[in-house]
């Protein structure tokens, strides 16, 4: 794989008073995730998504499906909390993200994205 040099910051915006953005800056996984404006807890929700993926950080080599069951488990996270905090019912982020993974044991990028966020070159 290359050298990465990633930045990373986020706005509030001109509409809202509380950031609602979340990201991971980390070795083999990069993460945006997007609170939704207007729903309850959007800066939680950005938050524990940022969080489950960063697990993916570290440990044996990143693959698509480690993605897809990371973004899973992130989901089902938000999903409990929701039911275990009234508050925070319908809760949500958008997810989107670049990361170094391992097909066949070469390397390859992986981009991925939930919701209406996107990864642009």
């Amino acid at each position: 794989m290359p050298n990465v040099a990633v930045g990373a910051c986020t706005d509030v915006g001109r509409h809202r008073a509380l950031n609602e953005d979340a990201f991971l800056r980390g070795e083999r996984i990069w993460v945006v995730a997007d609170g939704m404006g207007g729903h309850a807890a959007g800066d939680v929700a950005s938050r524990m998504a940022v969080e489950s993926l960063r697990q993916l950080d570290v440990g044996d080599e990143l693959t698509p499906a480690a993605i897809a069951g990371g973004v899973a488990r992130a989901n089902a996270a938000l999903v409990g909390y929701g039911l275990q905090h009234p508050e925070a019912r319908g809760m949500g982020t958008t997810v989107t993200g670049l990361a170094e993974v391992r097909v066949g044991g070469v390397a390859h990028w992986a981009v991925f994205n939930v919701g209406d966020s996107r990864v642009y070159r």
